[in-house]
């Protein structure tokens, strides 16, 4: 045999093979990679500086780039379903500036009242005085001390039910009966019950059940089904004039003279005797006024005011005294009523108000009036889209404005003339109610001889936003006394 140069190791024998290693799953794992070879620097220590001199130059000026180029944004991640819905709501709710259909109403000033998208503090707004948790705080309201027992006065309460048969179950009956007893009106008026005629006697009865020792009259609308709508319930302690006379009763309006066949605009009259159901010696309700009729509508100058049942007026004597309870119109969706509002009801009903001015006979308009009248009565007056909105345009709020200056005061400003975030309306479908998001919408505006600072009566001793007591709804109720 060969034998091998003198100086060479003697050949090695091969590795032996590596041993073979399952997985979990009984196959053969794979073995790991080998090391890399040992290359032997060849070209020396000078050459191996260099080559490490010339990659860091190459990294350094690859880094440089990357911070010169400019970088592009991830895409935003998809919104949740929980985003999604509220943009929805949000953009329903200023869509819905008539609010037919929605929140509770068909006159609802959803769109004034919607959320905004965005949060900006401005240093005037409403915004800026919300609480760290988003609540906008109440002014305190105290209200005035009662009267002594003898003293004679008018109570009126004044509520936005936004649907009677809805407001005649479950909790709301008991807020409805709390509300008169705690009130003790002599006169309560409720807007936007959207019954028809065939309708009036069954409800009628279950309102007289829920609140008893009351009589109805009615104002309802014939050109449009389930829609506005008032009824005002006199107490029985209420006496009446000799041959006082009322506008129809349930009973006249479905009943066999005609009910829903009747004309349209009828200022037909019935002769009522007010306080003959129950005597008065027992009643918690102050003396007062003799009412001497009801009638709807606004004199029967124009029909469009009976056939869409927004007004009722009561007058009285001893002393003379005239109560004006009104559902005012709504501009409607892309203020599509804004014209007729400003132009026909504003100026009819400033110069029928004017007509009892005239006769020297004291007056007050209540009701939901949907116009918000001053910045403190919108919480976020700074939006965009407030001037744009159904009963915050700057046309309904100067409108609202002239009136006044015919010699008529707005009772509770005037007894509460620094009040902020209180307010008679929140939008339901925007979810504001919690946080006290809301507008002013709902009032008792008095002739200047009636105002508190008034010498002479009849004037106002009391003016209430009641706003605690339906958690749920949509609208408080309002409270005015006069004293007599």
């Amino acid at each position: 045999p060969l034998q091998r140069k003198p100086g060479r190791p003697p050949r090695q024998p091969p590795p032996p093979p590596p041993a073979i290693v399952l997985n979990k799953g009984g196959r053969p794992r794979k073995p790991p990679p080998p090391p890399p070879a040992h290359v032997p620097n060849v070209l020396g220590a000078n050459a191996t500086q260099a080559t490490q001199e010339t990659t860091t130059k190459k990294r350094k000026h690859m880094s440089n780039a990357n911070e010169a180029a400019p970088t592009h944004a991830a895409p935003p991640p998809p919104p949740s379903k929980k985003t999604k819905g509220a943009t929805k709501n949000n953009k329903a709710a200023e869509k819905d500036a008539d609010g037919d259909g929605g929140g509770g109403g068909d006159d609802d000033a959803d769109g004034a009242n919607a959320q905004p998208t965005k949060k900006k503090k401005t240093g005037n707004d409403a915004n800026d005085d919300a609480a760290a948790d988003g609540v906008l705080p109440r002014t305190a309201t105290p209200r005035q001390k009662p009267l002594a027992k003898n003293d004679r006065s008018l109570r009126v309460l004044s509520w936005n039910v936004g649907g009677l048969r809805a407001a005649l179950k479950n909790d709301r009956v008991a807020i409805l009966q709390k509300l008169v007893k705690d009130e003790k009106p002599h006169v309560l008026c409720l807007q936007e019950h959207k019954l028809q005629e065939q309708h009036l006697v069954e409800v009628e009865e279950q309102l007289k059940a829920v609140v008893p020792g009351y009589s109805c009259h009615w104002a309802v609308s014939t050109s449009k089904a389930g829609y506005s709508g008032v009824v005002c319930l006199v107490s029985n302690d209420v006496a009446g004039e000799k041959g006082a006379t009322s506008a129809l009763t349930a009973a006249e309006r479905a009943g066999a003279s005609g009910g829903a066949k009747k004309a349209a605009g009828s200022s037909k009259q019935t002769t009522l005797s007010f306080g003959a159901a129950t005597g008065s010696s027992k009643s918690l309700l102050p003396p007062t006024a003799k009412l001497v009729s009801i009638t709807e509508g606004i004199g029967g100058k124009k029909s469009e005011y009976n056939t869409e049942g927004r007004v009722l007026t009561l007058v009285f004597s001893d002393p003379s005294l005239a109560l004006v309870f009104a559902y005012v119109p709504n501009s409607g969706q892309d203020l599509k009523r804004l014209d007729y509002r400003i132009n026909v009801w504003e100026k009819d009903m400033t110069a029928y108000l004017d007509t009892f001015k005239s006769k020297a006979i004291p007056v007050t308009y209540v009701g939901d009036l949907n116009v918000a009248h001053l910045d403190e009565d919108i919480w976020n007056v700074t939006a965009k889209h407030i001037a744009k909105s159904a009963g915050t345009t700057p046309q309904e709020r100067a409108a609202f404005g002239d009136m006044l200056e015919h010699g008529y005061v707005d009772s509770f400003r005037a007894l509460h003339p620094h009040a902020k975030h209180v307010y008679t309306y929140w939008s339901v479908r925007a979810g504001n109610k919690p946080k006290n998001r809301g507008l002013r919408l709902d009032y008792a505006v008095v002739s200047q001889d009636m105002a508190p600072s008034s010498k002479t009566t009849p004037r106002v001793h009391d003016a209430a936003i009641l706003d605690d007591a339906d958690k749920r709804g949509d609208h408080a109720p309002v409270f005015v006394e006069i004293r007599l």
